[in-house]
């Protein structure tokens, strides 16, 4: 995104949002720059689009597996990256909470995301990203929204639509 001027920065954001709306209903109020490619100039005017950047802090690398669309990483190299970060949590050599980038790129890499999502929900409370951030509301509509730091994810609402989420006891989120 760094290489694009404003003007096609804003028209990206535009009709990247147009999309997702009338594909899913619900507009976004966060973006994942790709390949992290973002400077504060794009952070500027996602801002002003009404949406925060969202990056990772650690990467699976899923997209480059074998399949349709992806690579030559083998599945047990990103399998090593799933078991070295429980790990390593477990063991107190990491003590904070992550931002994982996964892909839905093929079926590949939504079958690892299948196969690890139960052993990261053991070790980690696993959270939307915006929720992180304590922002209930993910989406520019109203009927949306996320527990929180603020907001117990165990409670009932009267809201229609409302997402609910299991809340943990672990202590480190990870968002995935």
């Amino acid at each position: 995104m760094t290489t694009v001027t404003n003007e096609e920065a804003v028209a990206e954001f535009y009709w990247t949002l147009k999309a997702i709306k009338e594909a899913t209903g619900v507009t976004p109020k966060c973006w994942r720059p790709p390949q992290g490619d973002v400077d504060d100039r794009i952070r500027s005017i996602a801002w002003q689009m009404g949406m925060r950047t969202v990056l990772w802090d650690l990467d699976t690398n899923d997209w480059d597996m074998p399949a349709p669309g992806g690579g030559n990483l083998k599945p047990s190299t990103v399998d090593g990256y799933f078991k070295k970060w429980i790990s390593n949590y477990q063991s107190g050599k990491d003590t904070k909470g992550h931002i994982v980038l996964e892909h839905e790129l093929n079926h590949a890499t939504v079958n690892m995301t299948e196969k690890w999502m139960p052993e990261i929900q053991k070790v980690f409370n696993v959270l939307p990203a915006l929720a992180c951030n304590d922002v209930a509301k993910p989406y520019w509509e109203e009927n949306w929204v996320y527990p929180t730091n603020n907001i117990p994810a165990n409670t009932s609402s009267s809201t229609s639509g409302v997402a609910h989420v299991n809340s943990s006891s672990a202590t480190a989120n990870i968002v995935l």
